[in-house]
């Protein structure tokens, strides 16, 4: 199906959450235990899922999936984060 929406997606990768595109059906051939071909569409929730997890394995994360923008905001904030943490640590010690 072409109809996508977008929704917010968390990762185990990252922290927070994020706006990504998805397609509300998917049709997914794949082989199965047996190595047999198999075909099946998946709708809504599962087929986001499955895209998700997919991207994965493209070597994706759901950022990848932002606009240069926002790639831009998110790399400041972690790198204010990085900071905040060194500090914290150095006081620590």
């Amino acid at each position: 199906s072409k109809q996508c929406y977008e929704t917010e997606e968390s990762c185990l990768s990252l922290t927070g959450q994020r706006p990504v595109k998805r397609y509300s059906v998917i049709v997914v051939e794949y082989l199965d235990r047996k190595f047999k071909r198999k075909k099946q569409t998946f709708r809504d929730f599962e087929a986001q899922i499955i895209q998700h997890e997919m991207d994965h394995l493209d070597g994706l994360v759901f950022v990848d999936h932002l606009s240069m923008l926002k790639k831009q905001r998110i790399r400041h904030k972690i790198r204010k984060m990085r900071l905040e943490e060194e500090r914290a640590a150095k006081e620590e010690a």
